[in-house]
């Protein structure tokens, strides 16, 4: 008994609560199943087989988020100089591994570029954490989000002059754009809780968050709307 209750337990800790429900529906499905159409088992056995499904299944998730987390720490890894905040944002990791082979190009611009993202995720990080001032902090990161576009822009004079090069340049300008003013717009709406709590003072100030956000049309439809 102890040995099937050390079991069921770590299949719990395993889990998240959608998967809880999910598993849990599942093992119900089978009992019903198993009882309704009168088959020569009892329920432990439909248990038995609920669980065995359970096990595999959540295995299965468990063990492609495993080969992800790998898979990102391994394109992390690759990334110099080494950012200390792009695992906030796995698609930030993707995209930079994706254009390493730009920094042969321009190595300083590249290095701006990464120092740039990491000093804005840094920022939202404290935010999160919380600060005073939002607004200034706020003002900083937009500082270092139009620094990390400019840098990639850079390259546009170093790169070969290919077409395949300057497609590459432009989508990544746009992903780059996208994933950084969706940080910023949690950074406005983290602000603008605090604001409900605290009131606006001398110490707050009024947020702006002025340009289009990280789901604006303009984004999938222009490639250039990048600023």
């Amino acid at each position: 008994m102890d040995t099937d209750k050390d079991f069921i337990d770590i299949l719990v800790e395993e889990m998240e609560y959608s998967e809880i429900i999910l598993y849990s529906l599942i093992m119900v499905c089978i009992i019903w199943f198993f009882t309704k159409v009168k088959i020569n088992f009892s329920q432990v056995s439909a248990i038995i087989a609920g669980a065995l499904i359970v096990y595999h299944f959540s295995r299965r998730k468990h063990n492609d988020l495993l080969k992800d987390r790998i898979d990102l720490e391994y394109k992390l890894g690759h990334i110099r100089p080494l950012p200390m905040y792009f695992h906030k944002d796995p698609e930030i990791i993707e995209l930079i591994y994706s254009i390493l082979h730009f920094k042969t190009y321009n190595e300083p611009s590249f290095i701006t570029m990464i120092n740039s993202i990491d000093n804005f995720l840094k920022i939202k990080d404290d935010i999160e954490e919380g600060v005073l001032h939002v607004k200034e902090n706020m003002d900083v990161a937009k500082d270092f989000l139009r620094k990390s576009l400019e840098s990639l822009h850079s390259f546009v004079y170093n790169i070969p002059v290919v077409k395949l090069y300057d497609d590459i340049l432009q989508v990544s300008l746009k992903r780059l754009h996208l994933l950084l003013r969706r940080h910023l717009d949690e950074i406005y709406n983290i602000g603008l809780k605090q604001y409900n709590s605290n009131k606006i003072n001398v110490d707050t100030q009024f947020l702006y968050n002025e340009g289009p956000n990280g789901n604006d049309s303009r984004f999938k439809n222009n490639r250039h709307s990048y600023y």
